[in-house]
């Protein structure tokens, strides 16, 4: 195993990488397109925690431009 930079937000220990899976994510386009997600076990607690690239929110299928977008959105009609 490699060791990596992130910190288990459990126990503070250093976290090993363990595995990946595939995430189906949808863009603007509405095509989806399936991207590997990394995750990491942590070697005191054995909590996995998966780190997310920086254009998806957790739980979420579609990439952070379009929920960014949406929350704009309803933000100015709410305000009109």
């Amino acid at each position: 195993m490699k060791n990596s930079t992130y910190v288990c937000t459990n126990c503070g220990t250093d976290l090993q990488y363990y595995d990946f899976v595939w995430r189906t994510v949808k863009n603007a386009g509405g095509k989806s397109k399936l991207i590997k997600v990394s995750r990491y076990r942590c070697p005191k607690c054995h909590k996995i925690q998966r780190k997310l690239p920086e254009y998806l929110y957790p739980h979420k299928q579609y990439d952070a431009a379009i929920i960014n977008f949406a929350k704009t959105f309803y933000k100015d009609i709410k305000n009109s």
